[in-house]
């Protein structure tokens, strides 16, 4: 279908040309037959842009609801405050239905840089389908948009905007450390406070009754991944795992040595579901910031699982591929080459065989 889209805005594109060289009068009627032509152009243009691509079907027995909870505290990062010194964190939870005498097995979520809750629906769908409860944490400031609790929205931090472009292909070591370790700070500030919620009791929260203490895992895309993987290193006796969307271990760099990172040498507590693109896996073993990836290669198969996902680029391992593909493949640099569902798929796949073998479903 949108193969259709495209030629029709070509077809558009070549009768406004052709309008624009004709003789027509009166010049009204010639100006009403560009305009038509335009609005053609683009409309054809933002179906061919932002296809309306079904949902991935999920393969579990239950059926899904979702709801938005939020979680506020005094943070750290007063720069990063929503209002005040506080910080709101709405939290999208995924939870299958009729499944309210269960406590089920909970994966928290961090998206990537300038991602959503969101981002890995199809994912949480389908865990959800399972048995699974999902929550996806929304980080203000680090997304795109943040719709509080009040109504308000809260946009993308322009620093950290810039920071994050000036970053990509940087050779400066000790500068680009020094951002990742700011920006790893305040998820890792969330995730935390978030679990300390549901593990507290005396905080009355009314989401923690679902949940499965000892069945907690956490995930995530990108930096949301990283966040992910020290708060597991940092605390590995509250988390069974940690999956991680094609994401470096930044809290377990240590210094920089000339042109390379030093890392933990301490092996990693916690198995690990690990995806890799073609964004990184070719050069993982040259990607200073990758080095203690590429050392997990190497490791226990069994604790340490490494999915390599050919034909999909970094930004291809989110749904965002179900937004927009073309979108995506330009910022991805045209990486993503299998259809738009063969890896969204492959992840789900993968996913629920890794838990299995955690067994938290038993």
């Amino acid at each position: 279908m949108n193969s259709v889209w495209l030629i029709l805005m070509k077809v558009f594109v070549a009768i406004f040309v052709i309008l624009l060289f004709c003789k027509i009068r009166p010049w009204w009627k010639k100006m009403a037959c560009l305009l038509v032509s335009l609005a053609f152009i683009l409309l054809a243009g933002f179906h061919y842009m932002f296809p309306d691509y079904p949902s991935i079907e999920t393969t579990g027995k239950q059926k899904v609801m979702t709801e938005t909870v939020y979680f506020s505290h005094e943070t750290e990062f007063p720069d990063l405050a929503t209002e005040g010194k506080k910080r709101e964190i709405p939290v999208k939870v995924w939870l299958p239905e009729g499944k309210d005498d269960e406590k089920l097995p909970l994966i928290i979520y961090s998206h990537g840089s300038f991602g959503i809750p969101e981002a890995n629906e199809s994912l949480f769908n389908e865990l959800a389908s399972h048995g699974y409860a999902v929550m996806s944490l929304a980080h203000p400031h680090h997304s795109f948009s943040t719709q509080l609790s009040n109504g308000e929205s809260v946009t993308v931090d322009w620093n950290f905007l810039q920071e994050v472009m000036a970053s990509q292909g940087s050779e400066d070591l000790p500068k680009v450390l020094n951002n990742l370790r700011k920006w790893v700070a305040i998820r890792v500030e969330d995730l935390n406070f978030i679990v300390d919620c549901l593990q507290d009791e005396s905080q009355n929260n009314e989401m923690s009754q679902f949940f499965d203490q000892e069945a907690i895992l956490l995930a995530g895309h990108s930096l949301g991944g990283s966040a992910a993987l020290q708060v597991g290193r940092e605390r590995s006796k509250d988390f069974k795992a940690v999956i991680s969307l094609e994401a470096p271990f930044i809290g377990d760099i240590m210094d920089v040595e000339g042109d390379h990172y030093t890392f933990i040498a301490e092996e990693y507590p916690l198995p690990i579901l690990h995806f890799y693109s073609d964004a990184i896996w070719d050069k993982i073993e040259d990607t200073t910031t990758y080095t203690a990836n590429a050392n997990l290669l190497e490791k226990d198969s069994n604790k340490f699982v490494n999915v390599y996902l050919p034909g999909s680029g970094h930004l291809g391992l989110t749904d965002l591929r179900l937004f927009s593909p073309l979108l995506t493949n330009l910022m991805d640099g045209r990486l993503n080459t299998k259809p738009t569902e063969d890896n969204l798929k492959r992840i789900n796949e993968e996913t629920l065989r890794f838990l299995d073998q955690l067994a938290l479903n038993d």
